[in-house]
């Protein structure tokens, strides 16, 4: 399979997308060739966001699943949605994380200088030493 596989599909809840789209990544060859990653303000990547109640399951390195279901919360995300989980992260050839503009390169540098994977998600996919990241700044947004 190439291309990218959308993990969302048209369902009651978003625990069934999850349950769904698990199945669905589950069936294919592993590892993918490449994960494409953003940063949020916040330090969040993929869905991870930091401090909700799904980040603990999120960041699991011992998960046998690899998409949750994140609730929406305060202060984001603000929608339901879907998330690879850190092992699903991490089972590629390579990560590429693509950032623009100066707040974003602010929030990665922040990321880089900080231990804890709990306050800025990004973290956790950026101090792993298990798959090789590459990051793409581009100055204009």
């Amino acid at each position: 399979v190439c291309g990218f596989i959308p993990l969302w599909r048209d369902v009651a809840t978003a625990a069934e997308a999850a349950d769904l789209a698990d199945q669905r990544l589950a069936s294919l060859e592993a590892p993918f060739d490449v994960v494409v990653l953003g940063v949020g303000d916040d330090g969040h990547t993929a869905s991870l966001f930091p401090h909700t109640p799904e980040l603990a399951a999120g960041l699991d390195p011992t998960s046998s699943r690899k998409v949750i279901a994140v609730a929406p919360h305060t202060p984001a995300p603000k929608e339901p949605r879907l998330s690879l989980t850190l092992p699903a992260i991490l089972n590629a050839r390579a990560i590429l994380i693509l950032i623009t503009g100066e707040a974003k390169l602010l929030v990665l540098k922040a990321a880089l200088a900080g231990e804890d994977a709990h306050a800025m998600p990004i973290r956790a996919v950026l101090r792993q030493t298990r798959t090789p990241v590459v990051i793409h700044w581009s100055p204009e947004a």
